[in-house]
Formats: C-alpha cells, sequence, structure tokens
C-alpha cells in the first residue's frame, strides 16, 4: 500500500508501506494508516492525499478527513494553511516523492557534518 501527500509547488511526499490481508486484520489496518496520514501531514503538511493499494482503507480515510469526520479539525487546518480544497483519492500508483531542499535542511546537513570527526578536523585551526 502507498500513501502520498501533495504539498506547494508541486511537492510530493510519498511512503511505501504494509498492511495484512483479512477482514480480522480491517480495524488494525484502518488505525495503522489513518495514523501514518496524520503523522505525514503534521510533518511533511498537504492538501491532497494518493492513496493506492487497498480500497477500504481510502473509504475509511476519506469518512476521517471531512466535515464531521474524527479528523475535521486536519481537514480543515490543512486545507486553510494550502488555500486547496483537502481531498483524499483513489489511484493505481501513486506520484513519485517530490521535494526541494529547504534552507533548514541544508543548515541541518552542515551541522550534522560539522559533527564527523573528518569535519572537526577539517574546522580546526593550523
Amino acid at each position: 500500500m502507498s500513501i502520498a501527500l501533495e504539498r506547494h509547488n508541486g511537492e510530493i511526499a510519498s511512503v511505501d508501506t504494509f498492511i495484512r490481508h483479512g477482514d480480522a486484520f480491517r480495524p488494525a489496518n484502518r488505525y495503522y494508516i489513518e495514523r501514518l496520514v496524520k503523522t505525514l501531514l503534521w510533518m511533511k503538511g498537504g492538501y491532497k492525499i494518493y492513496v493506492s493499494g487497498d480500497r477500504d482503507v481510502y473509504e475509511h480515510l476519506k469518512a476521517c478527513y471531512c466535515e464531521g469526520g474524527a479528523r475535521e479539525f486536519d481537514w480543515n487546518y490543512m486545507a486553510s494553511i494550502y488555500g486547496h480544497e483537502f481531498e483524499i483519492v483513489y489511484v493505481d500508483s501513486v506520484p513519485a516523492a517530490k521535494d526541494s531542499p529547504s534552507a533548514s535542511a541544508v543548515i541541518w546537513t552542515a551541522a550534522a557534518s560539522a559533527l564527523t570527526p573528518e569535519g572537526a578536523t577539517a574546522r580546526r585551526a593550523p
């Protein structure tokens, strides 16, 4: 099963995951994917959710992320942040990830490299 979130400037965050098959696992699958989507929304942001691989989970997400749904706050908040109607669509395959590095990611990468032995050596005074 795959999930992707579309956000500003056509950026896409995507994740492939595994769910169990069979009616006995349906409640657990619904819970797991709903929590995964909520986590991704608050980590990455987004206004359009692409779902592939399981129509039951897709229907559950649509019922959660709507007016009157269990995740109405998230649905409304993300729509207001991005200025787009929040939607969830079922697709045969989700779009590939497409990110633009942010300034904070560049700073974090530079800071992390300074913590390596090579980075510390390169910054020592002669």
